[in-house]
């Protein structure tokens, strides 16, 4: 359970906030013209990129290699999911984490 905990807080967790929230938002203001690059767009697309591939290469793994564990697995990762999509959404400390990493990218 902690492989699928650990997991699926860094690659599902993190996913989704940067899914639906970063990326989301990324795109939205730089079709508004509120970014001057499109550098935070490719920046959270290849991150989510990185975390997808992650899950799912250790997913792979476990259900191979460790069959034994596939329940546990499964069980952590659903209970990282349930939390990571409570926070996913647009917050006020998503908003202000999404300004401070670009704010050389946002027009004033």
């Amino acid at each position: 359970m902690f492989i699928g905990g650990f997991t699926g807080d860094l690659a599902l967790r993190r996913g989704l906030v940067i899914y639906r929230f970063g990326l989301l938002t990324a795109i939205q203001w730089y079709n508004e013209g509120k970014l001057i690059s499109a550098v935070p767009v490719i920046r959270y697309g290849l991150i989510l990129l990185f975390l997808i591939v992650l899950f799912i290469s250790v997913t792979y793994i476990v259900i191979t290699g460790y069959r034994d564990y596939t329940a546990p697995y499964a069980i952590g990762m659903a209970i990282m999911f349930y939390y990571g999509h409570s926070k996913s959404v647009q917050y006020k400390d998503n908003t202000e984490d999404f300004v401070k990493y670009n704010i050389e990218y946002i027009k004033e």
